[in-house]
């Protein structure tokens, strides 16, 4: 599943009239949700997860609700924002199971009516929302921490239901540990009312998607080595019994004359009876079971007949397995349990380890299918198909050495990755795999992990011949056996640890999700992002406000890296300069489509934004239009004096910009940014003359007094003398910093931070004190086009005493044309900062 950035889909917003269950998690997030939902008009009803354990209690309990707010029109579970310690045992597991798995199925299964008449009648819109914090991925490339891998559930229940209610809006949406409550809120709203895929990630607050792409492996026919070997001294356990695909994949192993420990529900077969012996055909087997049953007085219905014809060919496979096992080399040893028994579990792998002092590698194929459609499901039938493969598996983990164990694989399906009708229960059971898959993979270093969701085989014993049509209807392919074989033989040997989630099969995987995207249109409430930095829109609050929140992360912003004070990355002044910059740009287009930036005022550092430890953090973005004056049909240049501020041109917007910490409202940064049709022509500050002055190369000067890393190293060389510095520069691209954008700097950060760096090499040199930049009065912007050729700065100083410095500088292209001027830009001297270079 490959990562993609996606802007969200931005039409009119569907009215949230009506009644909304709103199942509950433990942040603030669930109080967030209400109030956005009650603010547009509809009703919600907070249900915890413990309420949803007692199918009667819940079921009077909707009926009360329904009848107290009218029909039903969504469900949002925020159930799976809730961090859990992971289950000391079964019952904690499956006590966490009732909250994020069971009670959801239950839920649903009770609305189950009332959605599928909604939509034959198509009566109104309807939502169906599973929120997770795996991570942004979904636990795929970062797993958070205490992340049940349980609510993965509710994503194959999503996936599943929006094909069994295509009218239904299904969506299921993960963010990180970093994300405010407040934010996920607003992203939960603005995913309800828009259209779009249903599987949507917020890694680091960015809005992502995920398309199933061909991920072929480097095999030995590229001349690769494999990563895993089995060997003859391994010992393999394989549960799901000596049937279907797991017996299949098995018989591949067993060639290496390794010992398999095989675990089915089915006890060892005795030898089959004379009567049947060599007989083929399911008729004539039919025949000779009525035959025989007759004949030892027996009544036997068609009904028992075809179990007992079942009976008979599943027994015929396991000895046909176990003997060829055998006979390809391998030592086998057969157990036959109830992979859900605790007691039996943990007896077995006591006598694993006791017996052969080490396991090597686990198949976990133990599973059940009994398809039905939600509406017509039982829970004694969920609890069956969902305890059979999730239960077994978590008993399996505990009583797992990750230290020795080489390979875990768990078998899921495509039923659970992509969504099947029907089968609902099994769909939930093994999205739990994957993310199971996912938490174990990044928890054990020593161990592959690997879900691998299987397409419908082949063959008989395979798939259903009903699941097989299912599948057919989509376009999928049923997996050849020898093909099913081969793929996992070179998953085995040649799959890359973190490769948690494999997709076996061919088909229309992204058809589903590709038929929700549509071609976005711009709300008037809404601002696409403008700039390098800008990933996420702004919305509009009020008249001439927008908001909006953004994560800072390393993944994200990694030219943070390289801005550290005593360690901890740091953003810096100029780059919230660029940042304010893109926020009024991005407001701008909604009320002066086409205007550009002139300059921008009052820059202040209010108080700074490290990423504590090297985490995340949240960023909330604000804008609103102070002064405007958009009648005049062509702009009034104002010179600017060389001591200040520019005065505000006829033709011109104001737009303030801030950045604040959107938990505790304190503001980071803010400044006030002007907007023109187009720039007017600003006169450069004049410039006193160097003087005297010596050379420094810009190696020394980052070696001895600057703390800067490679992304912020733009001097090559300068001459420094008492009244300032001339220096040469080289330039930074969006993509050198390492973002994704395209988009053009505004103001270009790289460059201006040799301002303030410049700042602190002349106090080095002549003052032995270090200065950090607090305050940028003016900072102009001669021309819009980007930079692109070397480029030079003059940096003069106009006052400084032992606490403070001020000075100009003015950036020119290598021909001395302007392109940005910095006016009386004030640092804040302290001489134990000198220790940041150290």
């Amino acid at each position: 599943m490959q990562p993609e950035p996606q802007a969200l889909v931005l039409k009119a917003p569907k009215s949230l009239t009506g009644l909304f269950l709103i199942v509950s998690d433990s942040t603030a997030c669930t109080a967030a949700v209400v109030e956005q939902i009650e603010q547009q008009g509809g009703q919600t009803a907070i249900l915890f997860p413990s309420n949803l354990i007692e199918q009667e209690t819940l079921a009077a309990k909707l009926s009360e609700l329904k009848e107290r707010h009218g029909s039903l029109r969504g469900i949002v579970n925020l159930a799976g924002l809730t961090l859990t310690p992971e289950a000391e045992d079964l019952e904690q597991w499956r006590q966490y199971s009732a909250a994020h798995c069971r009670g959801f199925f239950s839920l649903l299964h009770l609305c189950a009516a009332e959605f599928t008449r909604a939509e034959k009648a198509a009566k109104a819109d309807l939502w169906l929302m599973n929120v997770t914090r795996f991570g942004g991925y979904f636990g795929r490339q970062h797993y958070t921490a205490d992340a049940p891998p349980l609510a993965g559930a509710g994503l194959g229940l999503m996936k599943t239901l929006s094909k069994e209610w295509p009218a239904v809006t299904a969506k299921a949406l993960d963010f990180d540990e970093a994300i405010s409550p407040r934010a996920i809120a607003q992203t939960i709203i603005q995913e309800l009312q828009q259209p779009g895929r249903l599987e949507v990630g917020y890694p680091g607050g960015n809005r992502t998607i995920f398309r199933t792409v061909e991920a072929p492996l480097e095999t030995a026919s590229q001349a690769a080595s494999p990563h895993l070997t089995p060997a003859a001294d391994w010992v393999v356990l394989v549960t799901g019994g000596a049937k279907g695909i797991t017996a299949e994949v098995t018989a591949d192993l067993a060639k290496t004359g390794l010992r398999l420990v095989i675990v089915g529900r089915s006890p060892l077969p005795q030898p089959e009876a004379s009567d049947t012996l060599g007989v083929e055909d399911d008729a004539q087997l039919r025949q000779r079971l009525l035959a025989a049953a007759k004949a030892s007085g027996e009544t036997f219905t068609p009904v028992e007949i075809e179990k007992r014809l079942r009976r008979l060919k599943g027994n015929r496979a396991m000895r046909h397995h176990l003997e060829q096992f055998q006979a390809l080399g391998a030592t086998v040893d057969y157990r036959s349990l109830d992979v859900r028994d605790e007691s039996a579990i943990r007896d077995l792998m006591f006598d694993i380890y006791h017996q052969y002092g080490r396991l090597d590698a686990v198949i976990h194929g133990a599973g059940v299918i009994e398809d039905k459609l939600l509406i017509n499901k039982s829970l004694e039938s969920y609890d069956r198909v969902f305890e059979t493969k999730v239960d077994s598996a978590y008993l399996l983990t505990q009583h797992l050495r990750p230290e020795r164990l080489k390979l875990l694989v768990f078998f899921s399906s495509v039923a659970g990755r992509y969504g099947n009708p029907g089968q609902s229960d099994y769909a939930a059971a093994n999205e739990v795999l994957m993310r199971l898959a996912c938490q174990l993979d990044a928890r054990w270093p020593q161990t592959r992990v690997v879900s691998v969701a299987w397409g419908p085989w082949d063959g008989d014993g395979m798939a259903s011949e009903q699941v097989k049509a299912q599948f057919k209807k989509q376009g999928i392919v049923p997996i050849a056996i020898a093909g099913g074989k081969a793929f996992l033989q070179q998953e085995i040997a040649y799959g890359l640890k973190g490769a948690c989630e494999v997709i076996a099969g061919e088909g229309p995987w992204e058809q589903h999700e590709a038929i929700a995207e549509v071609a976005p249109e711009a709300a008037a409430q809404v601002a696409q992002p403008v700039g390098p930095l800008m990933r996420q829109p702004l919305y509009a609050e009020a008249e001439g406000e927008w908001l909006g929140e953004q994560v800072l992360s390393l993944a994200s912003d990694r030219y943070l890296s390289d801005h550290r004070l005593d360690n901890q990355p740091v953003l810096p002044a100029t780059a919230a300069l660029e940042w304010l910059a893109e926020i009024a740009q991005t407001a701008a287009q909604t009320i002066a489509p086409g205007w550009t930036i002139s300059q921008l005022q009052d820059l202040r550092l209010l108080s700074g934004i490290t990423l504590t430890n090297e985490q995340p953090r949240a960023v909330k973005l604000s804008a609103a239009v102070l002064a405007t004056d958009l009648n005049s049909p062509s702009p009034s240049p104002s010179p600017s004096p060389a001591n200040g501020s520019a005065s505000a041109p006829a033709n011109t917007l104001t737009i303030t910009a801030q950045l604040a910490d959107p938990q505790t409202k304190r503001l980071h940064y803010r400044a006030k940014v002007e907007l023109q049709p187009q720039l007017s022509l600003q006169p450069t500050p004049a410039l006193d003359p160097l003087g005297n002055s010596e050379v420094l190369s810009g190696a020394s000067v980052y070696q001895q007094y600057l703390f800067h890393g490679p992304d912020f190293q733009g001097i090559k060389h300068l001459k420094i003398s008492p009244v300032g510095i001339d220096a040469q520069l080289t330039l930074s691209t969006p993509k050198q910093w390492g973002l994704s954008s395209e988009q053009p700097w505004i103001f270009n950060p790289g460059l201006l931070d040799i301002g303030p760096q410049l700042a602190i090499v002349w106090l080095r040199h002549y003052r032995q004190t270090t200065a950090l930049p607090a305050h940028f009065p003016t900072v102009i912007r001669h021309r819009s086009e980007p930079l692109l050729s070397q480029a030079k700065v003059h940096f003069r100083v106009v006052k400084e005493d032992a606490f403070n410095i001020v000075y100009t500088a003015t950036f020119t292209d290598a021909q001395g044309q302007p392109y940005y001027s910095l006016l009386n830009a004030q640092s804040i001297c302290n001489s134990s900062l000198n220790r940041l270079s150290n």
